[in-house]
């Protein structure tokens, strides 16, 4: 059966938020040894690297890991996927072949928390396969811009729980603000989630030092075709404020607590205006 994505704001809540956290704080300590390998991508990005503001981000259910398959190589992923095997994460018939998860037991009295934890690669990397694989039933991704995570990234400092208990101080690499956004114009142009949107407006809205600054620290990957592919297909889906994009935005919070004090009207028209400002200042449009 083909997984539901979660569409709305309101199918994302803080006590997985929090569990997602744990696993971050985890797969950081686990595979220090691993620094400069791998990068956190997906939904977390935002929520890892600008969720100060007054503009709360929704959270992520999940963990997306960029790999660098050729640093690694086909024997070093098998044993950072096996330490993280001897942790507590699991396979299971129900995941996909690049996915791993960790139960997180609940400290609130409910029910505990599955956090899956995806494993990409650059799509064009070239690996040496072994046969049979390293890892039974397990293979990396491949996955359009996850190139540039391992280019462009921060170190970024977690502080929080572990799964099992005690607190924990990790660093770990986050792909950069503009290194998701190429990730986020694959995305949308490919499946049907509406987060998508909503973490392209949200990372150009909240941007430190907003418009200037973001177009700033886009342009030097704009020599990178994986870079400009990616934020063509967010031109293509902000087109005007009736477009796909920004009415996706628009969906994605109407009725939620994530409106805040703005009406889902005042969210779509700044959707686009905000997507629109960064790629004409790009030269994107």
């Amino acid at each position: 059966m083909a997984e539901v994505e979660p569409q709305y704001a309101s199918d994302y809540d803080d006590r997985t938020t929090v569990a997602v956290k744990s696993v971050l704080l985890e797969i950081g300590q686990v595979l220090g040894g691993y620094r400069g390998k791998f990068a956190v991508i997906g939904g977390a990005v935002p929520w890892l690297l600008l969720n100060e503001g007054d503009m709360p981000h929704v959270g992520t259910l999940d963990v997306d890991l960029s790999l660098d398959a050729e640093a690694l190589g086909d024997g070093e992923y098998a044993q950072l996927v096996a330490s993280l095997l001897q942790r507590g994460y699991r396979q299971g018939e129900h995941l996909r072949r690049f996915q791993l998860v960790r139960n997180v037991p609940a400290r609130d009295g409910g029910a505990d928390i599955d956090v899956i934890v995806d494993f990409l690669m650059p799509r064009d990397a070239t690996i040496a396969r072994n046969a049979p694989p390293l890892v039974a039933n397990f293979a990396v991704q491949r996955a359009d811009g996850a190139d540039l995570a391992l280019k462009f990234y921060q170190l970024v400092a977690i502080d929080g729980d572990m799964p099992d208990g005690g607190g924990n101080r990790v660093h770990i690499a986050v792909a950069s603000i503009p290194a998701l956004l190429a990730m986020k114009g694959y995305a949308i142009a490919n499946r049907l989630k509406q987060k998508d949107a909503y973490d392209i407006y949200y990372c150009i809205r909240n941007f430190p030092g907003g418009i200037e600054a973001l177009v700033a620290a886009t342009k030097p990957l704009l020599d990178l075709k994986t870079a400009t592919s990616g934020y063509l297909h967010i031109s293509e889906k902000f087109r005007h404020v009736d477009d796909f994009g920004p009415t996706s935005v628009r969906h994605f919070v109407d009725g939620t607590a994530a409106l805040g004090q703005r009406t889902a009207d005042q969210w779509q028209q700044d959707a686009f205006g905000q997507v629109d400002a960064w790629l004409s200042e790009l030269g994107l449009r």
